[in-house]
């Protein structure tokens, strides 16, 4: 099985285009087809694709992460929504869990065992369940390494 990611950050500050690259690096180790974005244009022409989870931070460059949520629903895209930023108030309105677009909230600079467990909830509810156990594990298998 294959899971499509795409992986989109700010490039405005060199440390989040690290987190780009490392964050991609490590996801692409579970096995998934990550795609990555630098701006919020980079990341709506992404979208064209079908993906199971879109990691985004609130505040790109040119936008904000919330367009593509937005972009998401228009569409009828099937894709989670996993948010990674230094101002998690500032989404204090979405519906965010468990059957929701947005799965997760994760403020910059917290564990990254928390991070890990937002990714395998997010690809389990995404993902057929017969494939969900695998992409699960799979995460949690390579957080590990």
């Amino acid at each position: 099985f294959e899971r499509r990611l795409l992986v989109i950050a700010e490039v405005l500050v060199d440390d989040e285009e690290l987190m780009v690259t490392t964050l991609g690096r490590w996801l692409a180790r579970t096995g998934a087809s990550v795609a990555t974005a630098t701006s919020t244009a980079a990341g709506l022409q992404a979208l064209a694709d079908d993906h199971d989870l879109v990691i985004t931070d609130l505040n790109l460059g040119d936008g904000l992460g919330t367009e593509l949520v937005a972009a998401l629903d228009a569409a009828g895209h099937r894709a989670r929504v996993l948010f990674i930023t230094s101002s998690p108030g500032r989404l204090a309105h979405l519906a965010v869990g468990p059957g929701r677009r947005v799965a997760a909230i994760i403020e910059k600079g917290g564990r990254t065992a928390e991070l890990r467990d937002a990714i395998a909830a997010a690809l389990a509810e995404a993902l057929p369940v017969e494939r969900a156990g695998r992409a699960a594990d799979a995460t949690v298998a390579a957080a590990r390494r």
